[in-house]
């Protein structure tokens, strides 16, 4: 989802959302992260925009209704700044 959002704001013209893998090393489950992701995932993380839980991103799991509209309402939030 990370990703595809990602690429959706940069084809929109929003601005590019691309992090340092850095970002990710708190949290004890990163190398759990599909390389494909980190960029992207890292500069949300940057951004503000996912802070995980307990020191996890749960990048395995599917997000449940309620953390997909936390994530979307700081979308939002970033596009309007």
């Amino acid at each position: 989802m990370i990703v595809m959002v990602t690429r959706a704001l940069a084809a929109a013209g929003a601005p590019e959302i691309r992090g340092n893998s850095a970002a990710l090393d708190n949290f004890t489950d990163a190398d759990q992260i599909s390389g494909y992701a980190s960029e992207s995932l890292a500069g949300m993380v940057e951004q503000g925009l996912i802070e995980g839980a307990g020191g996890k991103l749960n990048p395995l799991n599917q997000a449940t209704r309620a953390e997909t509209a936390v994530f979307l309402i700081r979308v939002l939030d970033f596009l309007s700044k």
